[in-house]
Order: C-alpha cells, then structure tokens, then sequence
C-alpha cells in the first residue's frame, strides 16, 4: 500500500496476484498523483515472510546524488575537452623557434637597441610558455 508518513493514501489501487517468470507471484499496487506531490510517498510491503517486519521503500524521484554524479562527470568530461584543445594549440605552437634561455639570440644587432630589447623580451616569453607547458604536462602525465 502506498503511505504519507504513517497514513495510508486513498486511491491505492491494489491489482491481482499474479505470476513472475520464475515461479514467484507479485501484488501491484498503483497510486495516481501529480508530479509535484510524489515526495515523501512510500510504499509499505506486508507478508508472513517478513515475521511483522514490514518492508517500507521511500518513493525518492531523482536522488541527489544521482544528480551530483552526472554533474560531475559532465563538468571533468568539459574540463578534459578543454585541456586536450589547449594542449593540442600548445603543441602546434612549438613550431615557433625555441630559445633555451632568456639571453641574445645568436647573430642578434646590438646597435639597434629597440630591436635588441624585443628579441630579448619575445626569448624571455617563449622560454617561460615552454617551461609552464612543460610543466603542466608533466603534471597531467603524472596524475594519468
């Protein structure tokens, strides 16, 4: 019988008893109620077997935490995505001439002061970029 607290609902309708596949019997019993007062229903099974311990299953619609697993999965599977792209920028930015260290580039004119201090600052940025991405991989690679 289908139960509010200790109260049983009027307009449980209880069907036939009849048989499973595998030689068992089942009882159905249906309760029509709009989707906005389902919560707190319960459905309150009692039989000889049970000793007079009745089996009482909570009516719970959607669990939270069902809700929080897909959450989570959605947001790591979004979070994956975005890092594979930017991996993948990353690696296809490695065309890009790599210095080692943040000094002159070799043959560099050190007349032209303006120039010289571009070169400077540009082997600085990509000598940093390719230290982070590296990094950062060996920290992905580490966590796989």
């Amino acid at each position: 019988m289908w139960m509010r607290g200790e109260q049983e609902q009027r307009g449980t309708q209880r069907g036939d008893v009849l048989p499973n596949a595998d030689e068992t019997w089942y009882l159905q019993a249906t309760l029509e109620v709009a989707a906005g007062e389902a919560a707190g229903l319960s459905c309150r099974v009692k039989h000889s077997s049970l000793e007079g311990h009745d089996l009482i299953i909570h009516w719970g619609g959607y669990s939270i935490f069902l809700i929080l697993i897909c959450l989570t999965v959605i947001i790591t599977l979004v979070i994956l995505v975005a890092l594979d792209s930017w991996f993948k920028k990353q690696s296809s930015n490695k065309n890009i001439p790599h210095t080692p260290s943040p000094v002159f580039p070799m043959g560099a004119n050190t007349q032209d002061t303006k120039s010289s201090r571009h070169q400077f600052c540009l082997a600085q940025v990509l000598w940093i970029k390719n230290r982070l991405l590296e990094q950062w991989k060996m920290r992905i690679n580490q966590l796989w």
